[in-house]
Protein backbone atom coordinates (compact mmCIF):
# COMPACT_ATOMS: atom_id res chain seq x y z
CA UNK A 1 0.00 0.00 0.00
CA UNK A 2 2.95 2.28 0.94
CA UNK A 3 4.09 1.76 -2.51
CA UNK A 4 0.79 2.51 -4.21
CA UNK A 5 0.36 5.72 -2.30
CA UNK A 6 4.49 6.74 -2.83
CA UNK A 7 3.55 6.36 -6.50
CA UNK A 8 0.52 8.57 -6.70
CA UNK A 9 2.14 11.32 -4.38
CA UNK A 10 5.22 11.57 -5.84
CA UNK A 11 3.30 11.24 -9.64
CA UNK A 12 1.52 14.76 -8.08
CA UNK A 13 4.68 16.39 -7.45
CA UNK A 14 5.75 15.77 -10.94
CA UNK A 15 2.57 17.04 -12.49
CA UNK A 16 2.11 20.20 -10.42
CA UNK A 17 5.76 21.05 -11.65
CA UNK A 18 5.51 19.69 -15.75
CA UNK A 19 3.81 20.92 -19.12
CA UNK A 20 20.22 -11.24 -42.62
CA UNK A 21 21.42 -11.85 -39.64
CA UNK A 22 21.03 -13.72 -36.39
CA UNK A 23 17.76 -12.14 -35.76
CA UNK A 24 15.69 -14.54 -38.04
CA UNK A 25 12.71 -16.63 -36.44
CA UNK A 26 14.50 -19.99 -34.68
CA UNK A 27 12.81 -23.24 -35.20
CA UNK A 28 12.83 -23.89 -31.82
CA UNK A 29 12.12 -20.78 -30.56
CA UNK A 30 8.78 -20.63 -28.20
CA UNK A 31 5.95 -17.97 -29.29
CA UNK A 32 6.19 -14.84 -26.84
CA UNK A 33 3.19 -14.80 -24.89
CA UNK A 34 3.32 -10.74 -24.66
CA UNK A 35 6.36 -9.62 -24.13
CA UNK A 36 7.58 -12.99 -22.28
CA UNK A 37 9.53 -15.82 -23.73
CA UNK A 38 9.53 -18.91 -21.86
CA UNK A 39 13.71 -20.74 -21.53
CA UNK A 40 14.93 -22.41 -24.40
CA UNK A 41 18.23 -23.46 -26.00
CA UNK A 42 19.52 -23.59 -29.67
CA UNK A 43 19.20 -26.10 -31.71
CA UNK A 44 21.29 -28.74 -30.60
CA UNK A 45 20.61 -28.14 -27.45
CA UNK A 46 23.66 -25.32 -27.12
CA UNK A 47 23.39 -22.78 -24.81
CA UNK A 48 23.35 -18.59 -25.94
CA UNK A 49 26.15 -17.09 -25.40
CA UNK A 50 26.31 -12.96 -24.90
CA UNK A 51 29.36 -10.57 -25.18
CA UNK A 52 29.61 -7.71 -23.49
CA UNK A 53 31.03 -4.06 -24.19
CA UNK A 54 31.74 -1.41 -22.18
CA UNK A 55 33.13 2.01 -22.46
CA UNK A 56 35.38 2.19 -19.20
CA UNK A 57 35.22 0.88 -15.28
CA UNK A 58 31.96 2.89 -14.43
CA UNK A 59 29.76 1.39 -11.82
CA UNK A 60 26.59 2.13 -13.13
CA UNK A 61 27.19 -0.56 -16.36
CA UNK A 62 28.10 -2.43 -13.25
CA UNK A 63 24.60 -2.73 -11.88
CA UNK A 64 23.12 -2.00 -15.14
CA UNK A 65 24.59 -5.31 -16.08
CA UNK A 66 23.25 -7.17 -12.76
CA UNK A 67 19.84 -5.81 -12.99
CA UNK A 68 20.03 -7.24 -16.73
CA UNK A 69 20.96 -10.73 -15.40
CA UNK A 70 18.62 -10.84 -12.79
CA UNK A 71 15.93 -10.18 -14.92
CA UNK A 72 16.62 -13.09 -16.37
CA UNK A 73 16.48 -15.05 -13.30
CA UNK A 74 13.43 -13.67 -12.35
CA UNK A 75 12.03 -15.10 -15.87
CA UNK A 76 13.82 -18.57 -15.19
CA UNK A 77 16.46 -17.95 -17.97
CA UNK A 78 19.55 -17.89 -15.54
CA UNK A 79 20.41 -18.76 -12.13
CA UNK A 80 20.83 -16.20 -8.87
CA UNK A 81 24.86 -16.41 -7.86
CA UNK A 82 27.22 -14.52 -5.14
CA UNK A 83 28.24 -11.68 -6.83
CA UNK A 84 32.45 -11.66 -6.19
CA UNK A 85 34.23 -8.67 -4.07
CA UNK A 86 35.63 -6.16 -6.25
CA UNK A 87 38.91 -6.26 -7.17
CA UNK A 88 41.65 -4.35 -5.35
CA UNK A 89 43.34 -3.41 -8.70
CA UNK A 90 40.95 -0.84 -9.97
CA UNK A 91 42.62 -1.28 -13.35
CA UNK A 92 40.76 -4.57 -13.01
CA UNK A 93 37.61 -4.31 -15.01
CA UNK A 94 34.54 -5.70 -11.75
CA UNK A 95 32.68 -6.73 -14.79
CA UNK A 96 35.19 -9.63 -15.71
CA UNK A 97 35.08 -11.24 -12.47
CA UNK A 98 31.50 -10.83 -12.65
CA UNK A 99 31.19 -12.91 -16.30
CA UNK A 100 33.64 -15.19 -14.40
CA UNK A 101 31.16 -15.59 -11.43
CA UNK A 102 28.30 -16.08 -13.88
CA UNK A 103 30.38 -18.54 -16.64
CA UNK A 104 28.58 -21.93 -16.06
CA UNK A 105 25.42 -21.37 -13.94
CA UNK A 106 22.20 -20.93 -17.16
CA UNK A 107 21.09 -23.98 -18.93
CA UNK A 108 19.99 -21.36 -21.56
CA UNK A 109 22.26 -18.25 -21.84
CA UNK A 110 26.08 -17.59 -20.86
CA UNK A 111 27.71 -14.53 -20.77
CA UNK A 112 31.04 -15.16 -21.67
CA UNK A 113 34.27 -14.08 -20.00
CA UNK A 114 36.19 -13.74 -23.23
CA UNK A 115 33.24 -12.05 -24.85
CA UNK A 116 34.22 -8.88 -23.01
CA UNK A 117 35.95 -5.94 -24.48
CA UNK A 118 36.82 -3.31 -22.03
CA UNK A 119 37.27 0.55 -24.00
CA UNK A 120 39.23 2.02 -20.96
CA UNK A 121 37.50 5.53 -22.27
CA UNK A 122 39.63 4.85 -25.46
CA UNK A 123 40.12 8.17 -27.46
CA UNK A 124 40.90 6.37 -30.69
CA UNK A 125 38.57 7.49 -33.64
CA UNK A 126 38.47 4.14 -35.04
CA UNK A 127 37.03 1.20 -32.58
CA UNK A 128 39.55 -1.00 -31.20
CA UNK A 129 40.09 -4.61 -33.51
CA UNK A 130 38.73 -6.47 -30.25
CA UNK A 131 35.41 -4.77 -30.39
CA UNK A 132 35.09 -5.46 -34.27
CA UNK A 133 35.92 -8.53 -33.77
CA UNK A 134 33.12 -9.45 -31.25
CA UNK A 135 30.47 -7.75 -33.74
CA UNK A 136 31.65 -9.40 -36.80
CA UNK A 137 30.68 -12.71 -38.06
CA UNK A 138 32.92 -14.96 -36.19
CA UNK A 139 32.90 -14.21 -33.07
CA UNK A 140 30.45 -16.78 -32.22
CA UNK A 141 28.27 -14.87 -29.93
CA UNK A 142 24.27 -14.90 -30.09
CA UNK A 143 23.91 -10.75 -29.07
CA UNK A 144 26.56 -8.01 -27.45
CA UNK A 145 25.51 -5.91 -24.81
CA UNK A 146 27.06 -2.58 -25.44
CA UNK A 147 27.30 -0.25 -22.07
CA UNK A 148 28.19 3.43 -22.20
CA UNK A 149 27.96 6.11 -24.29
CA UNK A 150 30.94 5.80 -26.15
CA UNK A 151 30.65 1.87 -26.63
CA UNK A 152 27.30 2.84 -28.19
CA UNK A 153 28.87 5.44 -30.63
CA UNK A 154 31.63 3.08 -31.93
CA UNK A 155 28.75 0.63 -32.54
CA UNK A 156 26.97 3.15 -35.10
CA UNK A 157 30.25 3.23 -36.50
CA UNK A 158 30.22 0.31 -36.88
CA UNK A 159 27.13 -0.57 -38.34
CA UNK A 160 27.10 2.53 -40.74
CA UNK A 161 30.30 0.39 -42.21
CA UNK A 162 28.45 -2.96 -42.20
CA UNK A 163 31.07 -4.41 -39.51
CA UNK A 164 28.19 -5.75 -37.15
CA UNK A 165 26.94 -9.12 -37.81
CA UNK A 166 24.83 -9.63 -34.40
CA UNK A 167 22.55 -8.38 -32.23
CA UNK A 168 22.94 -5.55 -30.21
CA UNK A 169 21.54 -4.02 -27.18
CA UNK A 170 22.56 -0.60 -26.63
CA UNK A 171 22.25 0.25 -22.38
CA UNK A 172 23.14 2.39 -20.23
CA UNK A 173 23.37 5.42 -22.07
CA UNK A 174 22.45 8.91 -21.20
CA UNK A 175 20.69 9.96 -24.18
CA UNK A 176 21.41 7.47 -27.24
CA UNK A 177 19.08 10.38 -29.64
CA UNK A 178 21.57 13.30 -28.81
CA UNK A 179 24.58 11.14 -28.91
CA UNK A 180 23.64 10.16 -32.64
CA UNK A 181 23.91 6.24 -31.60
CA UNK A 182 20.15 5.95 -32.61
CA UNK A 183 18.10 7.44 -35.12
CA UNK A 184 15.40 8.52 -32.89
CA UNK A 185 12.87 6.55 -30.43
CA UNK A 186 11.13 4.44 -32.85
CA UNK A 187 14.47 4.46 -35.28
CA UNK A 188 17.88 2.73 -33.70
CA UNK A 189 18.93 3.13 -37.63
CA UNK A 190 19.88 -0.78 -37.87
CA UNK A 191 17.91 -3.82 -37.80
CA UNK A 192 20.63 -5.49 -35.40
CA UNK A 193 20.43 -2.81 -32.99
CA UNK A 194 17.88 -2.11 -30.58
CA UNK A 195 18.66 0.88 -27.24
CA UNK A 196 17.19 0.98 -23.99
CA UNK A 197 16.23 4.32 -22.71
CA UNK A 198 14.05 6.73 -20.97
CA UNK A 199 13.81 9.90 -22.69
CA UNK A 200 12.12 12.06 -20.16
CA UNK A 201 13.72 10.51 -16.88
CA UNK A 202 16.73 13.46 -15.99
CA UNK A 203 13.91 15.75 -16.62
CA UNK A 204 11.55 14.37 -14.23
CA UNK A 205 14.25 14.38 -11.71
CA UNK A 206 15.21 18.04 -11.80
CA UNK A 207 11.29 19.29 -11.86
CA UNK A 208 10.74 16.77 -8.78
CA UNK A 209 14.02 18.08 -7.66
CA UNK A 210 12.56 21.48 -7.97
CA UNK A 211 9.28 21.29 -6.31
CA UNK A 212 11.01 19.51 -3.54
CA UNK A 213 13.75 22.13 -2.81
CA UNK A 214 12.54 25.48 -4.56
CA UNK A 215 15.50 26.45 -5.73
CA UNK A 216 16.48 29.29 -8.00
CA UNK A 217 20.23 28.63 -8.70
CA UNK A 218 21.18 24.91 -9.52
CA UNK A 219 24.81 24.23 -10.23
CA UNK A 220 25.58 21.56 -12.63
CA UNK A 221 29.54 20.32 -13.37
CA UNK A 222 29.66 18.77 -16.52
CA UNK A 223 32.99 18.89 -19.30
CA UNK A 224 31.41 21.44 -22.65
CA UNK A 225 32.18 18.68 -25.06
CA UNK A 226 29.46 16.88 -26.74
CA UNK A 227 30.14 13.66 -24.51
CA UNK A 228 29.80 15.67 -21.45
CA UNK A 229 26.29 17.64 -22.15
CA UNK A 230 24.98 14.46 -22.81
CA UNK A 231 25.78 13.15 -19.59
CA UNK A 232 24.85 16.02 -17.95
CA UNK A 233 21.58 15.95 -19.38
CA UNK A 234 22.16 19.44 -20.47
CA UNK A 235 19.22 20.47 -22.92
CA UNK A 236 17.10 18.47 -20.10
CA UNK A 237 17.77 21.01 -17.28
CA UNK A 238 17.86 24.42 -19.63
CA UNK A 239 14.63 23.63 -20.47
CA UNK A 240 13.17 22.73 -17.37
CA UNK A 241 14.99 26.26 -16.10
CA UNK A 242 13.11 27.87 -18.73
CA UNK A 243 10.09 26.37 -18.06
CA UNK A 244 9.97 26.88 -13.85
CA UNK A 245 12.35 29.88 -14.30
CA UNK A 246 15.26 28.94 -12.52
CA UNK A 247 18.86 29.54 -13.49
CA UNK A 248 21.35 27.11 -14.28
CA UNK A 249 24.93 27.95 -12.86
CA UNK A 250 27.23 25.64 -14.73
CA UNK A 251 30.91 24.66 -13.84
CA UNK A 252 33.06 23.10 -16.66
CA UNK A 253 36.19 22.75 -15.39
CA UNK A 254 36.54 19.02 -14.89
CA UNK A 255 38.31 16.29 -16.86
CA UNK A 256 36.54 14.07 -19.58
CA UNK A 257 36.71 10.12 -18.44
CA UNK A 258 40.56 9.66 -18.24
CA UNK A 259 41.60 6.31 -20.21
CA UNK A 260 44.35 6.03 -17.51
CA UNK A 261 42.79 4.91 -14.20
CA UNK A 262 45.86 6.55 -12.39
CA UNK A 263 44.87 10.03 -13.25
CA UNK A 264 41.32 9.61 -11.87
CA UNK A 265 42.45 11.12 -8.91
CA UNK A 266 42.44 14.24 -11.09
CA UNK A 267 39.62 14.21 -12.15
CA UNK A 268 38.17 13.81 -8.54
CA UNK A 269 40.29 16.63 -7.47
CA UNK A 270 39.15 18.64 -10.16
CA UNK A 271 35.33 17.96 -9.47
CA UNK A 272 35.66 19.05 -5.72
CA UNK A 273 37.26 22.27 -7.16
CA UNK A 274 34.33 22.92 -9.32
CA UNK A 275 31.87 22.19 -6.50
CA UNK A 276 33.70 24.83 -3.72
CA UNK A 277 33.60 27.62 -6.83
CA UNK A 278 29.72 26.83 -6.91
CA UNK A 279 29.31 26.64 -3.08
CA UNK A 280 28.22 30.32 -2.54
CA UNK A 281 26.98 30.92 -5.84
CA UNK A 282 24.03 27.94 -5.83
CA UNK A 283 20.84 26.80 -3.75
CA UNK A 284 21.59 23.33 -4.75
CA UNK A 285 23.43 20.88 -7.26
CA UNK A 286 22.18 18.31 -9.43
CA UNK A 287 24.88 15.78 -9.48
CA UNK A 288 25.05 14.25 -12.89
CA UNK A 289 27.22 11.82 -14.37
CA UNK A 290 30.89 13.03 -14.21
CA UNK A 291 34.55 11.15 -13.84
CA UNK A 292 35.24 13.14 -11.06
CA UNK A 293 31.99 12.18 -9.32
CA UNK A 294 32.96 8.83 -7.63
CA UNK A 295 32.54 6.58 -4.84
CA UNK A 296 36.16 7.94 -3.34
CA UNK A 297 35.11 11.01 -3.98
CA UNK A 298 31.82 11.68 -2.89
CA UNK A 299 32.43 12.01 1.05
CA UNK A 300 34.67 15.28 0.46
CA UNK A 301 31.82 16.67 -2.21
CA UNK A 302 29.12 16.00 -0.01
CA UNK A 303 31.19 17.90 3.09
CA UNK A 304 31.08 20.72 0.88
CA UNK A 305 27.14 20.63 -0.07
CA UNK A 306 26.66 20.55 4.39
CA UNK A 307 29.40 23.11 4.25
CA UNK A 308 27.24 25.29 2.09
CA UNK A 309 23.96 23.88 3.17
CA UNK A 310 23.36 22.63 -0.41
CA UNK A 311 20.65 20.08 -1.33
CA UNK A 312 21.79 17.28 -3.60
CA UNK A 313 20.44 15.35 -6.03
CA UNK A 314 22.39 11.93 -7.35
CA UNK A 315 21.18 11.71 -11.55
CA UNK A 316 22.83 8.04 -11.07
CA UNK A 317 23.86 5.38 -8.54
CA UNK A 318 21.14 4.71 -5.68
CA UNK A 319 23.95 3.61 -3.77
CA UNK A 320 25.37 6.98 -3.50
CA UNK A 321 21.76 8.18 -1.43
CA UNK A 322 22.24 5.09 0.65
CA UNK A 323 25.97 7.15 1.21
CA UNK A 324 24.50 10.80 1.53
CA UNK A 325 23.21 12.44 -1.33
CA UNK A 326 20.12 13.84 0.19
CA UNK A 327 17.97 12.72 -2.98
CA UNK A 328 17.94 9.84 -6.03
CA UNK A 329 16.05 7.64 -7.52
CA UNK A 330 15.84 4.39 -5.75
CA UNK A 331 17.12 0.42 -6.55
CA UNK A 332 13.42 -0.09 -8.00
CA UNK A 333 14.42 1.52 -10.87
CA UNK A 334 17.52 -0.45 -11.44
CA UNK A 335 15.09 -3.64 -11.18
CA UNK A 336 12.39 -2.36 -13.62
CA UNK A 337 14.76 -1.37 -16.27
CA UNK A 338 17.03 -4.58 -15.89
CA UNK A 339 13.68 -6.69 -16.12
CA UNK A 340 12.62 -4.79 -19.21
CA UNK A 341 15.98 -5.25 -20.78
CA UNK A 342 16.10 -8.98 -19.69
CA UNK A 343 12.65 -9.48 -21.71
CA UNK A 344 13.96 -7.86 -24.77
CA UNK A 345 16.79 -9.79 -24.64
CA UNK A 346 15.41 -13.24 -24.54
CA UNK A 347 12.88 -11.63 -27.52
CA UNK A 348 15.67 -11.02 -29.69
CA UNK A 349 17.08 -14.55 -29.06
CA UNK A 350 13.68 -16.26 -29.57
CA UNK A 351 14.22 -14.31 -33.15
CA UNK A 352 12.60 -10.91 -32.76
CA UNK A 353 14.15 -8.38 -35.14
CA UNK A 354 15.81 -5.81 -32.42
CA UNK A 355 15.22 -2.62 -34.14
CA UNK A 356 11.24 -4.02 -34.05
CA UNK A 357 11.47 -3.73 -30.32
CA UNK A 358 10.08 -0.60 -28.66
CA UNK A 359 13.15 1.43 -27.47
CA UNK A 360 11.22 3.67 -24.50
CA UNK A 361 11.22 2.74 -21.01
CA UNK A 362 8.92 5.32 -19.58
CA UNK A 363 7.87 4.33 -16.40
CA UNK A 364 6.94 6.35 -12.65
CA UNK A 365 9.48 7.66 -10.56
CA UNK A 366 11.05 5.76 -7.47
CA UNK A 367 12.69 7.97 -4.80
CA UNK A 368 15.41 7.38 -2.62
CA UNK A 369 16.26 9.52 0.34
CA UNK A 370 18.75 10.49 2.90
CA UNK A 371 16.85 11.87 5.96
CA UNK A 372 20.40 12.09 7.50
CA UNK A 373 21.77 14.84 4.66
CA UNK A 374 18.82 16.81 5.06
CA UNK A 375 19.67 17.17 8.50
CA UNK A 376 23.39 18.13 8.18
CA UNK A 377 22.34 20.76 5.72
CA UNK A 378 19.48 21.82 7.56
CA UNK A 379 16.48 21.26 4.92
CA UNK A 380 13.51 20.16 5.89
CA UNK A 381 11.91 17.16 3.39
CA UNK A 382 8.52 17.88 2.97
CA UNK A 383 6.18 15.17 4.83
CA UNK A 384 4.39 13.58 1.16
CA UNK A 385 7.81 13.17 -0.14
CA UNK A 386 8.81 11.13 2.77
CA UNK A 387 5.68 9.05 2.75
CA UNK A 388 6.40 8.90 -1.40
CA UNK A 389 10.15 7.65 -1.39
CA UNK A 390 11.07 3.81 -1.79
CA UNK A 391 14.10 4.07 0.23
CA UNK A 392 14.66 6.03 3.29
CA UNK A 393 17.86 6.34 5.13
CA UNK A 394 17.89 7.70 9.09
CA UNK A 395 21.94 7.52 8.57
CA UNK A 396 24.17 7.61 6.29
CA UNK A 397 28.20 5.47 6.02
CA UNK A 398 29.51 8.82 5.21
CA UNK A 399 31.06 10.53 8.46
CA UNK A 400 33.34 13.88 9.05
CA UNK A 401 35.45 14.36 5.86
CA UNK A 402 37.90 17.32 5.62
CA UNK A 403 36.71 18.81 2.43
Amino acid sequence: MKSLVGLLLISILILAGCTGSKTETLANAPVATEDVVKPFKKEGGQVFRIGVIQSGNYFAYNDVLISIRDGLVDLGWAEKVPLPDKPADPESPFIRDILKAWSGNSAFVEFVPEAFVDLNWTEDVEAPAAMKALLGDASGVDLVISLGTGAGKFVKKLVVAGQVKVPVMVESVSDPIGSGIIVSATDSGSPLVSASFDPDVYDRQIRLFHRVVGFKRLGLIYTDTDTGRAYAALDKVQQAAKDLGFQVIPNTEVLEDPPDPKDIPKAEEAYLAAVRSLGTKVDAIYLAIQAGLTSNSLARVLALAERYKIPTFIMEGPDFVKMGTMLGESNTVQIIEGLYSAKKLTRILSGVAPNTLPQVNAHMPHIALNLAEARRIGFDIPVDVVLGADDVFASTITSEVAP
